[in-house]
Formats: structure tokens, C-alpha cells, sequence
């Protein structure tokens, strides 16, 4: 793929865009009105107070609100279009530790923003938001910047929202990390972003872990560099939940206030917060383009982008991170048996077939998070996998690289994980050891050799300690 933005297709030609002023009129009504008056949370947020915010503070959260890309989105709201969003995250955009707090997955930040378009945005100008929320516990940007793609069923996306700035810091724990840098995967990830064909606008949710040494994101491994470099509209909750002192962020007594009661997801104040914040910026984009079209001074139809006239025109920036820049990765191949859900249709990338195994048996839909209780809404996502368990058992997989790829294997990491070695072809001298025993589940990303020819390779997975070893997923990078 070109490394530079194609024009919108929609911006092709110099016509002008219409739209009917009797909608833009209602669209400016109805963002008059107060955020909290209209959203879901009218129970429990129904002030700025009880959301712990003030009319100021908020907005030093938010970096790199005003962008194109975002304008080119709310132009689409002015025409009526549905407005088409993916969320990739982990177990928070999941809806973990929400379910046995709210016993309910509903106050998920995307599900907020969804309710609050439908009730705001639609009835005026009968924009849609399509959301699609792959929520998958314990997954990075490791993941995505293979994977990401098996997930979309069409390519007409307008935003991507990022929730991985906490399993992109916690994915540096693993030993044999083949990313020291984690904004390194992120830098892969959003690059892919920013030269879709449909230019979307790309949002950075970052969350935090409270540990005991303070609390801790992305930012603390240099994400902020990728979003100076490519102007990624980003949120940062630990302003709001944690104190800066020092050079660190500390918790405090309010940081409680953004946990639940495992004391490692967001709460349902955190997930508030972030809805309100990416709900500011949205509406911020669309006033902006009303004034920039005047359409409100006209009383018929009138062109709605006469002054704006939003395309997409920039290259995308250098890597930051990425060195040499021949190592971007711009044509990704994934076969995957995570999901969001069960029931998610997933179209993989790249075909795989298995030669031969012994103690690995195909086991279909293992939650993440299994139950606990009856009678409670629990989250969905889930994985599909050859699992093993015991020292010894081996599988091969076979499948096609193209010329110059990386390939990688995809495995989960549980508290009762053992332990595996995994080479390329009969390059068994080679082989790379991992050891994804930890306390939290996560996706586990590990390179097995890179510079690889075209044509068919194996892939080869023993099991050197018992334990259970699922292989999730193959990843080839070209």
C-alpha cells in the first residue's frame, strides 16, 4: 500500500456537497443541548460535579483535537451518511470488571457513545453510527498490527478508536518481547490506519494501571511520540484519576473513584469520562464545519462544504520508531481464532493448513473470562485454538509467505500456561523458547524469524513443560 493518503473518494470531483438547512438547523439545536441531559448516564452523571470534571479540565486531557481527518467525518454527519467506527481494544473496551460491578457490559464507552449519537446526532440530520467493538481481554497492538483486518467486513471506515495503551505496556513484561519499544507495534498499527484508502481518523483511549509505584499507560514508553508525529486525537484518563508529582503519576485517594473492584479495569466513571470527552471533540468538529459552511444563513439547500471543503491531502509523516523504514509493515497476513464474540464472523488473511500433530486437539469458543455467577451478562470474547498440555506434544502448520515477510505466533498466556519452543521450516536450530506463564491472561506475541522467501513454509510448535500452550493464531507480516 501507497505510503501516501489517496484523495476521499468522495472528494473526486469539485461538485458541491449539498445539505438540507432544515437538518442543519436541528443538528445545531441539538448540539446546543447539555451532553448529560441526553446520554444514558442521566442516573448516575447528570452534572459535571458528579462526573468529576469542571468546564477546563477536561480539554488539558485531550491532545490534537482539531484535525482533518476528524472534519471529514463530520462533514458526513452534514450530509446524513452513516458514520462507520471500529473500536479494537482489550478487556476494558470488553467490558471487564464492569459486569460483576453494574452486572451489565452496557456503560462500555463505545455502547455510551452509540445511545448518545442515536438520540442526538440521527433524529437531526439521519446520520447512523455503525459501531463495531472488538473488544478482546488481555490484547495489544502486538496483535492488531497483524490481525486487524480479519475483523472488518467492508472498508468504508471513518474512525478507529484505540483502547491498547494498557496490554501495549504490559505485553514489554514477557520474556523472548520481541518489541523492547512497545510503541513500536502502535507506530505499525496506526500507520496501516492512516493509509486506508477511506482516510480514517484514528483516536488513542488511554486507560492506566494502578500499581503500586503509581500509575501507568503507554505514555510512559514514548506513545506520545506517535501521536505528535501523526496528530492523533488522544485522551489521557490519568490526568483526571492520578496526581503528577515528581515526574511520576501517583494514586490518590480519587484514583479508587476509576477502578472496579478487581482494582484493574475502568470503572464505570472512567468509561463515563472518556465517552464524554470523545462526544466534546465530536461535536466541537461539527460546529466547526457549520461555521465554516454558513449553511445556517441560508434558508434552501445550500453547499455545506463551500468553505471547508474537506479532503484529505497530507502524506503521512516518516516512521518515529520504525527503523529501518523498510521494515513498515504494509501488507498484513493474520489466521486467528480470537474474537470478540463467538458468534463474530472473523475472515482471515491468511490460509493454514495442519500437517501433522500429536497431543494438540482443536478445542472452539473458550472464554476469556469464564463465568462466575448465574444470571449475570457477562462479556463475550473468546478464542479458538489448538491446545496442548502435556511436555512433548508437537504440531506443524503449513502455510504461504510472501518474499521478505516476518512470521509470528500467536498464543494466550494464563497463570497455568507451560511452556513452548517454535521454528520455521526444519530450521530447528533456530527455534525461539517462550514462557507465557503470568498472573493475567494476554495475547502473547512472539517473532519466529523474519527476512522470510516466498513460497510454503512450516511452522512447528512442541511443548517443553506441562501446561496449557493454545495456539491462537499465525501471524506473517510483509
Amino acid at each position: 500500500m501507497s505510503e501516501t493518503t489517496k484523495p476521499d473518494s468522495e472528494n473526486k470531483s469539485s461538485k458541491s456537497l449539498k445539505c438540507n438547512v432544515k437538518n442543519m438547523i436541528l443538528l445545531q439545536q441539538a448540539l446546543q443541548k447539555d451532553v448529560l441531559s441526553t446520554w444514558p448516564l442521566k442516573k448516575p452523571f447528570s452534572s459535571l460535579r458528579d462526573l468529576h470534571l469542571d468546564k477546563n479540565n477536561f480539554w488539558s486531557v485531550i491532545k490534537h483535537e482539531n484535525n482533518e481527518r476528524l472534519q471529514k467525518t463530520a462533514e458526513k454527519v452534514l450530509q446524513g451518511k452513516p458514520v462507520n467506527v471500529v473500536v479494537y481494544g482489550g478487556s476494558n473496551t470488553a467490558g471487564g470488571g464492569l459486569q460483576e460491578d453494574e452486572k451489565s457490559i452496557k456503560g462500555r464507552f463505545p455502547i455510551i457513545l452509540q445511545s448518545w449519537w442515536d438520540s442526538v446526532i440521527t433524529p437531526a440530520t439521519g446520520s447512523r453510527l455503525n459501531i463495531k467493538i472488538i473488544g478482546i481481554g488481555g490484547t495489544s497492538s502486538s496483535y492488531y498490527q497483524f490481525c486487524y483486518k480479519v475483523y472488518l467486513h467492508h472498508n468504508n471506515i471513518d474512525l478507529v478508536i484505540l483502547d491498547s495503551s494498557v496490554n501495549d505496556r504490559v505485553a514489554l513484561r514477557f520474556k523472548n518481547s520481541t518489541n523492547i519499544n512497545q510503541s513500536l507495534p502502535l507506530e505499525q498499527f496506526t500507520r496501516q490506519l492512516l493509509t486506508d484508502h477511506n482516510n480514517p481518523a484514528v483516536m488513542f483511549v488511554n486507560f492506566f494501571l494502578a500499581m503500586r509505584r503509581g500509575c501507568f499507560n503507554l505514555i510512559n514508553l514514548g506513545q506520545s511520540l506517535v501521536s505528535n508525529q501523526y496528530n492523533i486525537t488522544t485522551f489521557d484518563l490519568r490526568n483526571l484519576a492520578c496526581e503528577f508529582k515528581s515526574g511520576m503519576f501517583h494514586i490518590t485517594a480519587k484514583t479508587a473513584k476509576y477502578l472496579t473492584k478487581d482494582k484493574i479495569h475502568m470503572s464505570l466513571l472512567g468509561h463515563a469520562q472518556t465517552t464524554f470527552m470523545i462526544i466534546q471533540v465530536i461535536r466541537k468538529s461539527i460546529r466547526r464545519l457549520l461555521n465554516d459552511s454558513h449553511v445556517l444563513t441560508n434558508k434552501t439547500i445550500y453547499d455545506c462544504t463551500a468553505t471547508s471543503n474537506v479532503s484529505i491531502h497530507e502524506p503521512i509523516p516518516p516512521p518515529k520508531y520504525i527503523k529501518p523504514t523498510s521494515s513498515v509493515i504494509k501488507n498484513p497476513l493474520c489466521w486467528t481464532g480470537l474474537a470478540p464474540d463467538k458468534k463474530y464472523m472473523i475472515r482471515n488473511t491468511l490460509k493454514v493448513s495442519v500437517l501433522k500433530r500429536k497431543g494438540f486437539d482443536y478445542t472452539e469458543n473458550v472464554p476469556i473470562l469464564a463465568p462466575r455467577y448465574r444470571g449475570i451478562p457477562y462479556r463475550t470474547d473468546c478464542f479458538s485454538c489448538w491446545c496442548g498440555t502435556k511436555n512433548g506434544s508437537e504440531i506443524t502448520f503449513s502455510f504461504e509467505a510472501p518474499d521478505n515477510s516476518s512470521v509470528s505466533i500467536v498464543t494466550r498466556s494464563n497463570h497455568d500456561s507451560g511452556e513452548l519452543e517454535v521454528w520455521l521450516d526444519n530450521d530447528i536450530e533456530k527455534r525461539i523458547r517462550i514462557y507465557p506463564k503470568t498472573r493475567n491472561r494476554q495475547t502473547v506475541v512472539v517473532a519466529v524469524a523474519a527476512g522470510v522467501t516466498s513460497g510454503n513454509h512450516t511452522l512447528t510448535v512442541r511443548i517443553t513443560k506441562d501446561g496449557n500452550i493454545p495456539v491462537v493464531g499465525i501471524a506473517v507480516g510483509e
